[in-house]
């Protein structure tokens, strides 16, 4: 009878899970771990976003030249002022998300280069 590889053409088959398991199975509850992290940063990100869009529903671009609509401009500011913080969340949770994304690709591509 003819025996069978654990390797045909480069690619590890999962048929046999006991070397599978092995030699995957750490990287594999990183991944995980990673995909759960990128995950949560992404429904923060998207909740600020939401935020913002409704604190900004009532802004209005306008400038305003006169000193008899004080009353807006106060409202204005006051919207400018809640939104600043805001403003400031959606960069530095959009930037981790991006360093994550880059995280996840290289894994993915050193894993591929790897196989080969």
């Amino acid at each position: 009878m003819r025996k069978w590889s654990r390797r045909r053409c480069g690619i590890e088959f999962a048929l046999w899970s006991q070397h599978y398991n092995r030699s995957r199975g750490r990287h594999m509850s990183y991944v995980l771990v990673i995909w759960t992290v990128w995950g949560a940063l992404g429904l923060v990100l998207l909740g600020l976003i939401l935020y913002r869009a409704t604190i900004t529903r009532a802004e209005e671009d306008q400038l305003f030249l006169e000193e008899t609509s004080t009353m807006q401009q106060k409202e204005q500011e006051l919207i400018m002022k809640k939104v600043k913080p805001v403003e400031n969340m959606i960069r530095i949770f959009g930037g981790a998300e991006g360093l994550v994304t880059l995280g996840i690709l290289a894994f993915y591509l050193m894993d591929a280069l790897r196989q080969f």
